[in-house]
């Protein structure tokens, strides 16, 4: 039996692409700053002076939407660079 084959069915993890693990790696930075962003909105929010201003919360509101697609979209992606990297 050839080296490969003995390790695979040892089970030895194979090998994956370097790019693919920098690419998790770098969409777990952006859902940390995405999430650190909505963690602000929903601050600000909260704030009585936010509330006082229907412009600032009508504002504020686009922005946190606008940020929870963005992490959604992150999410999926990062859930297939995972895959890939063998995650």
């Amino acid at each position: 039996m050839d080296g490969r084959r003995a390790s695979e069915q040892r089970g030895a993890p194979e090998r994956r692409p370097a790019g693919s693990q920098r690419e998790v790696r770098r969409l777990e930075r952006e859902i940390a700053r995405v999430e650190t962003a909505i963690a602000e909105v929903e601050s600000a929010l909260a704030d009585p002076a936010t509330l006082a201003d229907r412009e600032a919360v009508a504002g504020r509101g686009e922005e946190h939407r606008g940020l929870q697609e963005e992490l959604a979209w992150l999410l999926r992606e990062w859930e297939r660079a995972a895959e890939a990297a063998g995650a």
